[in-house]
């Protein structure tokens, strides 16, 4: 009795493990990184969890170069149709996840959303220090705009798009995204060492508009 169950276990166990890999679902995309272009060089072929590929079109300003760049391959469930965005002294960064269905559908070219520069009313500490790893101070405030929601403050040593490895120090304006997801992944620069970014909700949020009688 005992070996007739045993194999009727067995059996069972083999139909659910066949059942569970004939339910994953996979899909081929594009895969390129081109961290100063914005066209991709060396494309290649890569499979990929689930239905979705993604295209990553990315803007890094810092100090006086201006960057663009170009990253294709798989996407996490929480990247696809987002913008991440910062704004503050001498640096700032930009991105935008599009993601498509089906086998190499991520044939779209770089393309970032209009920038929305209007200010919101919330106010973020703002400075920029460079070859330093140290907190920088911060001597004034910067108006944040579009959906920058949060203040930020960076520290570390980073890699740029053009090879070069410099130490900063930065504070400014975020949105959600940026703050919630890894933007190392995305911005085109490569982190090496420190504290990295910390989001903080600021102390002025926007004041709501005030309606008199009759209004």
């Amino acid at each position: 009795m005992i070996p007739s169950l045993t194999m009727k276990n067995l059996v069972l166990m083999t139909c659910v493990i066949s059942a569970l890999v004939a339910s994953v679902v996979s899909v081929k995309c594009l895969a390129c990184c081109s961290e100063n272009s914005t066209t991709c060089n060396n494309v290649t072929e890569i499979e990929c969890l689930g239905d979705y590929c993604m295209t990553c079109s990315q803007w890094f300003f810092n100090g006086n170069k201006e960057y663009n760049g170009i990253l294709k391959g798989c996407p996490d469930a929480e990247m696809c149709e987002n913008e991440g965005r910062t704004g503050g002294e001498n640096l700032k960064f930009r991105f935008y996840t599009s993601c498509c269905k089906g086998d190499y559908c991520n044939r779209d070219q770089y393309r970032l959303p209009v920038d929305d520069r209007t200010p919101n009313g919330v106010q973020c500490d703002t400075c920029y220090s460079l070859n330093s790893t140290e907190e920088c101070v911060s001597t004034k405030k910067i108006n944040c705009t579009g959906n920058e929601n949060q203040c930020f403050t960076y520290m570390g040593t980073m890699k740029n798009p053009d090879g070069s490895v410099v130490n900063y120090s930065l504070k400014g304006c975020a949105n959600n995204y940026t703050c919630r997801y890894n933007v190392e992944r995305h911005i085109g620069v490569t982190f090496l060492y420190g504290k990295g970014m910390n989001c903080y909700i600021p102390h002025n949020p926007p004041v709501p508009p005030k309606y008199t009688n009759g209004s």
